[in-house]
């Protein structure tokens, strides 16, 4: 049985040499003609994204274990609304208080003669 699944995976194993092998070839001919800056330049860009993959890496692997923390924490207790009753309205038993009950106020201007 494992000579079978070797069998089968002989054509995928092959075809991806080959393209590997493509790969390189074109890339080696296209760089020896560019000039130095540009290949400085492609070099520079390699080395830029090789520097953030494990950046990229570290950040996926840390979102994922939050979400994996947060889905085994127990459920959390239902919460408690305590509603209050409404206010009195117009201090309900007591007199309304009226303009006539607010004495007058007296003004004196100083300096006027």
């Amino acid at each position: 049985m494992n000579n079978k699944r070797e069998r089968d995976n002989r054509p995928w194993i092959i075809a991806g040499i080959t393209v590997t092998v493509f790969a390189i070839s074109l890339a080696f001919a296209i760089v020896q003609r560019m000039s130095n800056e540009a290949v400085a330049v492609l070099a520079g860009a390699f080395c830029g994204v090789a520097a953030s993959i494990p950046t990229s890496l570290l950040i996926v692997w840390t979102t994922t274990r939050e979400r994996y923390r947060r889905q085994q924490q127990p459920p959390a207790y239902p919460p408690i609304i305590v509603q209050t009753p409404p206010a009195l309205t117009d201090r309900a038993g007591w007199p309304r208080t009226t303009v006539e009950h607010v004495p007058t106020r007296e003004f004196q201007v100083v300096g006027d003669e």
